[in-house]
């Protein structure tokens, strides 16, 4: 009985293997507002982190598409969207009055780039995510002491080879 209820967490472990690239920012691809914005009383008492993995469809072999780098398609994204949510290029910080504020300084998102051994099965049932496997494909930013150490948007681009790339991204 034991022997059975082992080789069944075996079968559920990760087997995905990762290679993280080094981390870059992105920033804005045009000058932003150099301003502070104090977050709302409900985001002050509950600020959360968001971990969101995405799964897209590669594109058909010989397809425009296909021989786009979904990574670089991203990053030139990425830079334009951060023009118009410039915030979310921010840092987080503290107010004189102990409050969480966001300083738009044009700091930039976190973007890292992945690439992936296996198949999109050993994240098992897509439609019944499981979040210890999932969460592997969210990058952890590194010595994390507070939420404050953590950039508003990180985004990781996972890409296995001839299969559908994964976006993950957190965001506070």
């Amino acid at each position: 009985m034991m022997e059975q209820g082992l080789a069944m967490a075996a079968a559920h472990l990760f087997t995905m293997k990762l290679l993280l690239h080094e981390p870059i920012l992105i920033k804005p691809s045009e000058p932003t507002e150099n301003l502070v914005y104090f977050l709302s009383n409900l985001d002050q008492i509950n600020a959360n982190i968001i971990k969101t993995v995405y799964v897209f469809e590669a594109p058909a072999p010989g397809s425009a598409e296909a021989s786009k780098e979904p990574s670089l398609v991203l990053r030139e994204s990425l830079t334009k969207v951060l023009n118009h949510y410039y915030p979310l290029a921010g840092r987080l910080g503290i107010s004189a009055e102990g409050k969480l504020n966001v300083h738009c300084y044009g700091q930039g998102a976190v973007f890292v780039d992945a690439e992936a051994t296996g198949s999109v099965s050993d994240l098992g049932d897509l439609t019944k995510p499981d979040p210890a496997r999932l969460g592997k494909l969210v990058y952890e930013v590194p010595d994390v002491k507070t939420i404050l150490d953590i950039p508003p948007v990180v985004v990781q681009v996972t890409s296995p080879p001839s299969l559908p790339s994964f976006l993950s991204y957190l965001w506070i």
